[in-house]
């Protein structure tokens, strides 16, 4: 680019990152969050199988719901709020899926305490996050949770020459 188009495209990106709606870009991150993670969540009880590449497709719907409830625009502070839902979208998310197949084991079994149990798999998730955990943690999950993060700070990442 000459000097002076280059310099009319970096303003023209400078406005890009003022003054964003932040409550637009909470609200409707938060809704394409809830419906990101739903369709995950759906994909997972349907299938019976975890496609992880799905968090890179929160991600991206996250980032992109923040971008336009903030009036499309970009800025570090939105990618901050991209990544943190996107985190929180993919977590709960796993936390229903889990809490899913948990209730299903418990109440395969024979035993009637165990069966009691399964009324409370979301409770006992809660009490023992620990498994949670277990049940998320893995080198590869953990590499496609950053590559759906990465995915979602990319959407509102401020755009330079």
């Amino acid at each position: 680019y000459c000097h002076p188009c280059k310099e009319k495209l970096n303003e023209s990106y400078s406005n890009e990152m003022k003054n964003p709606n932040m409550l637009g870009a909470i609200g409707v991150g938060l809704l394409a969050g809830g419906v990101a993670g739903l369709l995950w969540w759906l994909i997972v009880i349907t299938t019976k199988y975890e496609f992880g590449y799905a968090a890179l497709g929160v991600g991206y719907l996250v980032g992109l719901g923040v971008y336009w409830g903030s009036g499309k625009k970009r800025g570090t502070t939105l990618q901050i709020m991209s990544v943190v839902l996107t985190l929180c979208t993919l977590f709960i998310s796993e936390f229903f899926v889990v809490a899913y197949f948990l209730k299903g084991e418990l109440l395969a079994a024979t035993d009637p305490e165990v069966t009691a149990l399964a009324q409370r798999a979301p409770m006992l998730l809660l009490e023992n996050l620990d498994m949670l955990f277990k049940a998320i943690i893995s080198p590869i999950g953990l590499l496609i949770w950053g590559i759906g993060l990465y995915v979602s700070s990319v959407v509102t990442k401020p755009r330079a020459i």
